[in-house]
């Protein structure tokens, strides 16, 4: 039976082999296509792509959670605020 430390680093060790070959097969497609341009030009622009795509889904994902979570931090300010207000007031009387 492997240990968890050992299934981690097999598991670390198949993604670190698996990137670069899922990021190559958009420039494999483009190869096949018979486009003239470098292959530094496609991989550039396939990361271009990549990035654009992953900011506009951070995006997204961040302005789909602003409405639940900026209500749910103030509630929880003011609840610390709060807390803090009746124990001074507390220990005074």
């Amino acid at each position: 039976m492997m240990k968890a430390k050992n299934v981690i680093e097999k598991a670390k060790m198949t993604a670190l082999c698996a990137v670069p070959a899922i990021m190559a097969c958009p420039l494999v497609a483009h190869a096949a296509e018979g486009d003239t341009t470098s292959l530094a030009d496609q991989a550039g622009q396939v990361l271009t792509t990549a990035i654009g795509d992953m900011t506009t889904s951070i995006s997204n994902s961040i302005m789909s959670m602003l409405p639940v979570a900026v209500p749910l931090i103030a509630i929880g300010l003011v609840v610390t605020v709060g807390v803090k207000v009746f124990k001074r007031i507390a220990n005074l009387a």
